[in-house]
């Protein structure tokens, strides 16, 4: 592991990795932009595999570029926002190289307080968030080359600290590839928290991939439901190589809140809309689509006001992620359509508050929806 890990040809920046601090870049500044402009808060990012800081061509590691993020929302807010970084990598040559791009990288990022730690993020996980005040927002960056720290036992041990969630690099394509390989069960058993991978293994064809990562997103909804997290938002994002269709890998992004699923949405589709617009970085698959049989979200969006009375948009959105997960539906896309086609059929009542009472007006967030009286 050691060899593979510090070997230069892993530190070339590639395509998909851009693809994925573009991502991390651009959600990171609405998470913090938006409750910083509030009140002052202080927000802590942990980057578990924090590599060297560097990539060959001389690209910002995810830690250099959490600090100048955080920088520079700490200016957008007038010091409201302030983000403390925890950046944690085992490798002794690589902890070498992200210490000095740190160094660098303070004069220009004065407010960022930041920790590293050579261990290993299983060692210092447990450390680091019991050393951040309790209730204080924290984003955790799982990035490794491998399989390490995105089991499951460890993923819900993270979203069990209140106003916590994760961010995971899920090596989807690896780990199909490797599912029947002797002497990978145990590990496998851990990383999908049970042997149910087995049934997948036997019997592999062009959807294994996709059934291994809805297996994966599963067994993390039914273990945070066996730990007392009943709202948990499962988001994959599958990300594409440069030669054929399929995903390499798949960012699972794991929240409680409407709101941070519907930023992580958005920083997908900016990242998305920059490829349509022709930039040279790749492509990303942004929806993992596997239909299921369960009552279409109009049905849903209805029983929810039925039995709950009037909410706000969002909050609608967040029961459907929870409960449709698997059909990733966008806020963009089919949410705000059911929204104004049930509007338009009289069934549903949308107050929009300071603006005009209008059918078919684009839904916002906090608009209010109830069943029509």
């Amino acid at each position: 592991m050691t060899k593979d890990n510090t070997d230069p040809k892993r530190w070339m920046m590639k395509r998909q990795t851009e693809v994925k601090h573009q991502i991390l870049e651009h959600y990171l500044k609405a998470y913090m932009a938006v409750q910083g402009r509030r009140q002052p808060t202080t927000f802590h990012f942990v980057d578990g595999f924090a590599g060297r800081g560097v990539y060959q061509g001389g690209e910002p590691g995810s830690p250099i570029i959490a600090m100048r993020t955080g920088e520079e929302l700490y200016g957008f807010t007038n010091g409201n926002a302030r983000l403390r970084v925890y950046a944690v990598e085992l490798e002794p040559e690589n902890y070498l190289s992200l210490s000095q791009e740190v160094t660098k990288a303070r004069p220009q990022c004065p407010s960022i307080r930041i920790n590293l730690y050579n261990k290993s993020f299983a060692d210092q996980i447990d450390p680091i968030l019991q050393a951040i005040p309790s209730g204080e927002p924290t984003f955790v960056f799982i990035d490794p080359f491998g399989y390490d720290g995105v089991d499951i036992d460890t993923v819900i041990s993270i979203l069990k600290r209140p106003r916590t969630e994760s961010f995971a690099t899920f090596m989807s394509s690896w780990i199909n590839r490797f599912l029947s390989v002797d002497g990978k069960a145990a590990l496998n058993d851990k990383v999908f928290g049970g042997p149910e991978w087995r049934d997948i293994s036997e019997v592999k064809d062009e959807k294994t991939q996709e059934k291994v990562v809805r297996l994966y997103c599963t067994n993390l909804l039914k273990a945070a439901k066996e730990q007392g997290i009943h709202n948990l938002i499962v988001f994959p994002i599958g990300i594409k190589g440069d030669q054929n269709g399929s995903s390499i890998y798949h960012l699972v992004h794991l929240s409680t809140s409407p709101k941070a699923r519907f930023e992580m949405e958005t920083a997908v589709k900016r990242r998305a809309t920059a490829v349509l617009k022709g930039v040279n970085l790749g492509t990303i698959e942004p929806l993992f689509f596997m239909m299921t049989q369960q009552d279409p979200t109009s049905d849903l969006v209805l029983d929810l006001l039925q039995s709950r009375g009037e909410m706000d948009a969002l909050t609608v959105a967040g029961e459907i992620w929870q409960r449709r997960w698997e059909d990733n539906l966008t806020w963009d896309g089919e949410i705000r359509r059911v929204f104004q086609d049930l509007e338009r059929e009289g069934r549903i009542e949308i107050t929009r508050p300071g603006r005009i009472r209008k059918l078919g007006l684009v839904i916002e967030e906090k608009d209010r929806i109830r069943l029509k009286r």
